[in-house]
């Protein structure tokens, strides 16, 4: 079962009830008492891509910062608001690698329900192989 982080209400600043709300929904949220705002909680959205190499070598970071620091992962990361998935995925490649590419298509969509996450990874083509890494 999910716990609720949520404390206070976004709107007002009093302290929330959890509880099922009165309009049918059917599972336990965060909603504040004086002025009736119910904060719904949704999984954050990691984008990301799957750059290869036309002989299929496939370009891997290594994490600087944690979680899971000093491991091998694809670049990705939270998309940010008002950007699209590809416009996300894209930042984060340049972000984490500094490569130079062309997006393809949507590859993979992981469902990652126990940190309330969903991975969405594109394909892309490497044009070159220099690399500027970020410091994450």
């Amino acid at each position: 079962m999910h716990r609720s982080l949520i404390k206070h209400c976004r709107a007002c600043g009093t302290p929330v009830e959890h509880r099922v709300p009165d309009d049918g929904d059917t599972k336990i949220r965060a909603i504040c008492p004086l002025c009736g705002t119910i904060h719904y909680e949704n999984p954050l959205n990691v984008v990301g891509t799957v750059p290869a190499l036309p002989d299929g070598r496939i370009l891997l970071c290594k994490r600087n910062i944690e979680p899971r620091w000093g491991t091998w992962t694809l670049p990705a990361g939270f998309m940010e608001l008002n950007e699209t998935l590809e416009e996300g995925a894209a930042r984060e490649t340049v972000e984490e690698a500094g490569a130079d590419f062309e997006m393809g298509r949507l590859f993979s969509i992981v469902s990652v329900p126990h940190v309330g996450q969903v991975h969405l990874y594109f394909c892309a083509r490497l044009r070159s192989l220099e690399f500027a890494p970020g410091s994450e």
